[in-house]
């Protein structure tokens, strides 16, 4: 009789994303990872964003949505598969942000 793999949940799965990036403890060492200039303690972090980033933006949702003490907004994007539209959707969210 064969025995079956174990499979656990990953960081896409929302529950699992809810509960690790939930804390900005764990938000801010993510975006410090991939930006090692930001550095700063009055970072705003929200997870999980759904609505409106400007008064005439469209709705969007973010995953994890930044913005630090010098203005700049950072947005993190988990994807699951690559659907060939990454980059058309990174314009998207990009022209919703700004």
């Amino acid at each position: 009789m064969g025995k079956e793999k174990q499979e656990y949940p990953l960081i896409t799965d929302d529950l699992v994303f809810d509960h690790v990036m939930g804390k900005k403890e764990n938000c801010m060492e993510l975006l410090r990872r991939a930006y090692p200039e930001l550095d700063s303690k009055d970072t705003e972090v929200l997870t999980q964003y759904d609505g409106k980033t400007a008064y005439k933006a469209e709705h969007i949702r973010l995953d994890v949505w930044a913005r630090d003490d010098q203005g700049r907004v950072f947005d993190f994007e988990i994807r699951r598969k690559n659907d060939g539209d990454l980059e058309q959707r990174m314009r998207y969210y990009i022209g919703n942000l700004i």
